[in-house]
């Protein structure tokens, strides 16, 4: 009995190994986004300091929409958020 329970893990351990073994490592393409000091602005600036040319720019919401047309097309996207920790 002990030899047929070795024999089985055995052979599973034997159907494993080549197919772990075939598996190449491949490159995968990864595109950071990053903001930095956005300090809760949820709204945006009034005046021309909310203004990018002529867009009306700035806010928690013209950021997301920004970040999620930088992440179309790009299924490995990253965002991260910086700022000063004081």
């Amino acid at each position: 009995m002990r030899i047929r329970i070795v024999g089985l893990a055995l052979l599973a351990l034997a159907l494993l190994i080549p197919a772990t073994a075939q598996a190449e490592p491949r490159d995968v393409e990864v595109q950071l986004l990053g903001i930095n000091d956005f300090h809760g602005n949820l709204e945006p600036p009034t005046g021309s300091s909310g203004r990018i040319g002529t867009v009306q720019a700035g806010g928690a919401s013209y950021l997301a929409t920004h970040i999620r047309q930088l992440r179309k097309g790009h299924k490995n996207s990253m965002l991260t958020g910086t700022g000063s920790g004081s």
